[in-house]
């Protein structure tokens, strides 16, 4: 009874492909009382080395007869040891309160017995667990280097019992378990030596905070402290990483205590955090060169207008394996017909870079082009030439290699031979509320020239008055690709019951001109379940007052909604099936390649009172 649908999209129109068998009978529309979604609050510690086993527990709602846990990575596995309820629902209990069901939730712990594998990659991972409910949201695990200690279970808010930190390297697992806790570290250094101080949150309600300081004592205080340094995150800025991260050398040996805080006295139990202390070195920037990055986080993988993205030498071919390329051969009568349109010649290979030193006059360059300099004097403007022909599309992208915005703000304009501006990165739109001009730097940029010409690419800071090593860029300038951008799909996950349906909202970029079709497939789905085209009404919203060039910044983009469809018959499954959603290029009338998008986690959920500990035992086995 199985069916693949593809969804095509294209400006105004909707198309569908049906392969296959037909459609099944239409589904049993009356549904069951939807269970609680299995929500996770915090697992602690939330961290451990490659070739070690840990104790770990998680805390949330609706966990009730989890059996099973899922990570991303073969390189991490767990075992689900038992689960307790730990607080009924009261009253004041606000954070659990479900206000679409109207209803409290009762939190429990579920102890786990994890194993990290020497294969293990370092860095961020992600932990969900499994429940007769379905799957859980995920949480943050990371895989570090450093050997792991656990915070003192016994008082160290003060100075004077300051938890003793020994070795280093070393990672400590600690948590801010009530309102205005702070946790005191002491350790000795050395007279010269380089420390790096680093806390991470295990939960987004963590803010954490730093402070290093030295003990003065006086005849007048005796436990005087004199602060030696402070770190929150160097600049709160939407998206960004809001752990705190320090660096200092110490000018005397001696004993040293560091306070970790949580920003404006936050608390709770699931307040956990990981502090790590390192020995650093010459590529650690000093306190006041916090080397800053987004935060990792579980967006679409494609990312095409962000600063910190990367721009790699072969990324013309990159471009050209989300679209269509074009036939090898154009009869001259094509290419006579419109003289003003630019040359689609696929451009195959490594493009070329070009460096901008320092002071150096223009560079001439010819398109593609990778540029790389940095703006390390107040004032300076870097500056490329090249030629253009009438009827050339273009883009400039931009990747800050070190600071980004708000730090560093990259201000690329292209001026004629006369230098009349042509085009710059900003945007320039009036706002709905009150009408005033809103300006934002934009990391790409596409235009069209109107004539030919020699121009002029100047590269500098918006202010003309900051300057950093740090403010490295690569900015590359070359032809326009229509192409799939970015495919956004806001969900993870997916449980159902039998005979629910779900939908899943997509919106596709369509970038620089790209005006064919994109289908959209589901690949990998679990028996019992298939996937359906919609529509649903768009809501009205009122006209901008002008949004200025928006073409030259913003991706066109359209939205599908795609029905993921549980048959009233559908078995119910033990783990998670990965759900491929793949966007395949239709231009012209020929397809290209299809692009993995998004890897959606999809479970049918089985009736909680067939789950017997028989039951729990049989689905880890399967695992």
């Amino acid at each position: 009874m199985g069916v693949s649908l593809v969804w095509v999209i294209r400006a105004g129109s909707w198309c569908v492909l049906l392969t296959g068998a037909a459609l099944a009978p239409h589904v049993g529309w009356s549904q069951p009382k939807e269970p609680p979604e299995p929500k996770l609050l915090s697992v602690h510690p939330f961290g451990g080395s490659p070739a070690t086993e840990l104790k770990a527990e998680v805390r949330g709602t609706a966990l009730e007869g989890a059996y099973g846990v899922w990570f991303d990575s073969n390189g991490l596995d767990a075992t689900v040891e038992q689960v307790d309820v730990i607080a009924e629902p009261n009253e004041d209990d606000k954070k659990n309160y479900d206000k679409k069901k109207n209803r409290n939730e009762p939190k429990y712990e579920a102890a786990l017995a994890v194993r990290i594998r020497d294969s293990a990659e370092l860095g961020v991972h992600r932990l969900r667990l499994v429940t007769p409910q379905g799957l859980s949201d995920a949480l943050v695990f990371r895989v570090h280097r450093e050997p792991a200690i656990e915070e003192n279970q016994q008082e160290h808010s003060s100075a004077a019992t300051a938890q003793r930190i020994e070795e280093r390297p070393i990672a400590v697992n600690g948590r801010i378990s009530a309102k205005g806790e702070v946790d005191y570290y002491q350790f000795e250094a050395a007279a010269g030596e380089e420390l790096l101080f680093e806390v991470y949150a295990g939960t987004a309600s963590m803010d954490p905070t730093v402070t290093l300081f030295a003990p003065t004592a006086s005849w007048l205080n005796p436990d005087r402290l004199t602060r030696l340094a402070y770190n929150d995150e160097p600049v709160h800025f939407p998206g960004y990483s809001n752990e705190s991260r320090l660096s200092y050398r110490f000018d005397k040996a001696g004993r040293y205590l560091l306070r970790v805080e949580s920003f404006l006295g936050a608390g709770s139990e699931d307040h956990v955090y990981q502090l790590r202390v390192n020995p650093s070195d010459a590529n650690t920037p000093s306190t006041h060169r916090t080397r800053f990055r987004p935060a990792q986080t579980l967006t679409d993988r494609w990312q095409e207008r962000d600063f910190t993205r990367e721009l790699p030498r072969n990324h013309m071919d990159v471009l050209w394996s989300r679209s269509v390329e074009p036939p090898d051969e154009e009869s001259a009568e094509d290419e006579a017909s419109d003289e003003s349109q630019t040359d689609e010649t696929v451009f195959r290979g490594p493009i070329p870079v070009t460096r901008v030193d320092p002071g150096a006059g223009p560079v001439g360059v010819a398109l593609p082009a990778m540029i790389e300099g940095a703006i390390e004097r107040a004032g300076d403007i870097d500056r490329v030439r090249f030629e253009a022909k009438r009827g050339d599309r273009v883009v400039l992208e931009i990747q800050t290699t070190d600071a980004a915005v708000p730090d560093f703000n990259p201000f690329l304009k292209v001026v004629d031979e006369n230098g009349v501006e042509v085009f710059t990165n900003i945007h320039s739109n009036l706002n709905n509320n009150g009408g005033f001009i809103m300006k934002r730097i934009q990391p790409k940029t596409t235009f069209t020239f109107l004539r030919n010409g020699e121009f002029t690419l100047e590269i500098r800071d918006i202010t003309t008055q900051l300057s950093d090593d740090r403010f490295g860029y690569r900015v590359l300038l070359r032809p326009q690709v229509p192409h799939v951008g970015a495919v956004h799909i806001a969900r993870d996950h997916l449980n159902l019951n039998p005979g629910e349906v779900k939908k899943i909202s997509i919106i596709t970029d369509q970038e620089e001109g790209f005006d064919g079709y994109i289908g959209l497939a589901a690949e990998g789905l679990p028996p019992g379940v298939r996937t359906m085209m919609a529509t649903e009404v768009i809501p009205e919203k009122p006209p901008p007052l002008n949004d200025g060039k928006k073409h030259r910044y913003v991706a066109k983009n359209h939205v599908a909604t795609m029905l993921i469809v549980a048959d009233v018959d559908a078995p119910a499954t033990m783990k998670p099936s990965k759900v491929r959603i793949k966007a395949t290029p239709v231009l012209d009338g020929r397809m290209g390649n299809p692009i993995d998008v998004k890897e959606l986690l999809v479970m049918v959920r089985q009736p909680a009172t067939t789950l017997s500990q028989a039951g729990s035992a049989e689905a880890q086995a399967a695992r």
